[in-house]
């Protein structure tokens, strides 16, 4: 018999252990990261091969920057009462930490193939693109997490600079997306319409989600020249994804965040 189905002989069934814990709530703190970026790149570098000679590639790459500002969300004590507490609903106490860490993992995703290129360590480009940049410090997605982002505030215009870069782009890539996680640890558990069904486990079907964001770009180009100066902010003109697209006066801004 599973836990859900016991039932009680001498107290009402909203006194069971199962049902009071279904309406607890899980308090716990919430802290997110800006994330800012430069306009998408393209460097031409020498890529060692598995031959042992070396082959011209397009190298496509986004400088970024992280900066934590604080004001984080924590569940606020109420009273204590017979050694319980309780939580206010409407006043969450905002407090700041000394630093906060960027774990983070990077999508390309190609809308017209549906082909999704993970982030790429590419050591071989890592000099050019610093040189490019002029930024003394430039860390990829393997050494970020090993640096503690400081908290500051959005007068200072300090952050931690780090670049991502993918090789081997379909170079008839006209419309895609970049997916960044890691910027927050904000997520929900989604129950969705239909998964559970009687006689079955709990929590049968259920979702976990968790914050991305997504940040949109066409390329009017063609196959045989790779420009950067092609790629612009936005999928504008596709008839399918549209919906993609939301002009902002602020190229910094996040486009489109979603669950």
């Amino acid at each position: 018999m599973a836990f859900s189905e016991w039932k009680t002989e001498y107290a009402a069934s909203t006194r069971r252990l199962f049902d009071r814990a279904a309406k607890s709530k899980l308090r716990r703190p919430v802290w997110g990261l800006e994330f800012t970026f430069k306009p998408f790149r393209l460097v031409h570098v020498d890529i060692p091969q598995p031959t042992g000679k070396m082959q011209r590639k397009a190298i496509w790459y986004m400088v970024y920057r992280v900066r934590y500002q604080g004001y984080e969300i924590h569940p606020k004590t109420d009273q204590t009462v017979a050694g319980s507490s309780t939580f206010s609903r409407f006043l969450p106490e905002r407090r700041d930490v000394d630093s906060r860490r960027f774990v983070p993992q990077f999508v390309l995703r190609n809308h017209t193939t549906g082909i999704e290129y993970l982030e790429q360590v590419i050591p071989a480009a890592m000099d050019d693109i610093q040189r490019r940049e002029r930024l003394d410090v430039l860390y990829n997605t393997v050494d970020m997490p090993g640096v503690k982002i400081p908290v500051t505030n959005q007068k200072s215009g300090k952050g931690i600079w780090g670049v991502v870069t993918w090789e081997d782009v379909d170079p008839r890539t006209d419309f895609f997306s970049v997916y960044v996680q890691g910027l927050t640890n904000a997520y929900r558990w989604v129950d969705p319409q239909g998964a559970f069904r009687k006689g079955k486990p709990p929590t049968t079907g259920r979702k976990y989600e968790y914050k991305t964001l997504q940040l949109n770009f066409h390329r009017p180009g063609d196959a045989l020249d790779e420009r950067e100066d092609e790629i612009r902010l936005g999928v504008e003109g596709h008839p399918k994804y549209q919906w993609l697209f939301r002009p902002t006066p602020n190229t910094f801004e996040p486009v489109h965040p979603r669950f």
